[in-house]
C-alpha cells in the first residue's frame, strides 16, 4: 500500500510531504520519501493528487507553483514501488497564472490501464504516459475547468467538496 501525507494548499503542501509505502499484510514500512528531494528537476514541487500504481511503478502527479514568476507546472514522477527510488521525471506543461487569482482546489486524479497512466489536470492538460518508462504516449491541451467558486454551495455535484475529484474515464 502507499499513502501520501500532508495537506494540499494553493501554494503546495503543508505538514509531512512524504509518501509512505508499506506491506499491506503486515503493515511493515517499506520506505518513506518526499519526492521533491529525489532530483533537482523536482525541487519546489509537491504531490498533487493520488499516485497511481502500474507496472511496479508508483506514478506520482506533482505541481510546481512559482508566484514570483507567475507560472505553474505539472509533472509526473515514476518511483519504484518496492525500493522508493526515482526512475523517471516527465514534465507535462507549464502555464502562466494571474498574480492574484485563487486556484481551484479540486483533487486531481489519474487512472492506469494496460501500462498507461491517463491524467487530467486543472492547468488544462490531458496526458497518457507509459508507467514503466515515463514516455509520453500523447499530451493534449484542453480548456481548464471553469472557476470552481462559480458552482453553487448547495449543489451535490460541486467540485468544491473535499471528496470531489475529476478523473479520466475508460
Amino acid at each position: 500500500g502507499v499513502a501520501g501525507t500532508g495537506y494540499v494548499t494553493e501554494s503546495g503542501r503543508e505538514g509531512d510531504r512524504r509518501l509512505h509505502a508499506f506491506e499491506v499484510s503486515s503493515g511493515r514500512a517499506l520506505w518513506s520519501v518526499d519526492p521533491a528531494t529525489l532530483d533537482r528537476k523536482l525541487e519546489g514541487c509537491s504531490v498533487r493528487g493520488e499516485p497511481v500504481v502500474s507496472e511496479g511503478m508508483l506514478v506520482v502527479p506533482m505541481r510546481r507553483n512559482s508566484s514570483v514568476r507567475r507560472v505553474s507546472g505539472a509533472l509526473l514522477a515514476g518511483i519504484d514501488l518496492w525500493s522508493g527510488e526515482l526512475r523517471w521525471v516527465r514534465p507535462l506543461c507549464s502555464v502562466g497564472v494571474p498574480a492574484f487569482s485563487r486556484a481551484a482546489r479540486t483533487a486531481e486524479r489519474a487512472i492506469a490501464f494496460e501500462g498507461v497512466v491517463y491524467r487530467t489536470d486543472s492547468l488544462g492538460v490531458v496526458s497518457a504516459v507509459e508507467a514503466e518508462t515515463g514516455r509520453p504516449v500523447w499530451v493534449r491541451r484542453t480548456s481548464p475547468p471553469t472557476d470552481m467558486r462559480a458552482f453553487s454551495a448547495f449543489s451535490l455535484q460541486s467540485p468544491n467538496q473535499p471528496w470531489a475529484a475529476s478523473q479520466p474515464s475508460r
